[in-house]
């Protein structure tokens, strides 16, 4: 009996800079790694900040609707609190990022977080951005190729080696109706041996 897919597989990679669910992250430590929707809020802004909304400026932002909540440790250094079940934090560019760009869609976000420190910061939590991407679209043919980002690798070594540059903290794999499970287990093993992987699967798997 051969075993076929027909659904779409997800996977979330145990990236380094993400902390397990069960820890809280740092302030103004190593980077983490985050992965959420991406939407533009509208916060109250000078003079009063909120105090009198009628007067007050209106200000924009680009902010991270995470996909799970995360909690901060407490830094004692900067006098930041700790704080539990935020479950959005506001995105600022490091360098020339266009944030606005990515608007409605899911993204994985790498970045260093630091605390609210001025009436403009309308998050108790906010991200530096080093980096923000799609999450990875991986396609197993028939034949057993694999193509990601415009590329088709042949050997899930070199689609492994791809994955160490591209370094996406999560992977969508997309299987042909008729792809035999082992292309597809292949490619989730070339995924794990590239960092690990927490694998949910969406759909039913069929066999035939």
């Amino acid at each position: 009996m051969k075993m076929h897919i027909a659904s779409l597989v997800f996977l979330s990679l145990l990236n380094p800079l993400a902390a397990p669910a069960e820890n809280c992250l740092p302030f103004q430590g190593k980077p983490v790694a985050l992965q959420g929707s991406v939407v533009l809020r509208t916060f109250h802004g000078p003079p009063s900040y909120g105090e009198q909304t009628k007067t007050d400026r209106q200000e924009s932002q680009v902010v991270l609707k995470l996909r799970r909540t995360i909690c901060v440790v407490a830094n004692r250094e900067d006098g930041a609190a700790a704080e539990t079940g935020q479950s959005e934090i506001t995105l600022v560019a490091v360098r020339d990022l266009d944030l606005r760009a990515f608007v409605g869609k899911e993204v994985d976000v790498e970045g260093t977080l630091f605390p609210a420190m001025s009436g403009h910061h309308h998050t108790p939590v906010l991200i530096q951005v080093e980096r923000i991407q799609l999450p990875l679209d991986v396609y197993v043919r028939q034949d057993g190729t694999i193509e990601a980002d415009g590329q088709v690798f042949r050997e899930a070594e070199g689609f492994r080696k791809f994955l160490l540059t591209r370094r996406p903290a999560t992977a969508q794999i997309h299987p042909e109706r008729t792809t035999p499970y082992e292309a597809v287990r292949s490619a989730m093993d070339a995924i794990q041996r590239a960092g690990g992987i927490d694998m949910g699967l969406v759909g039913n798997e069929q066999t035939k």
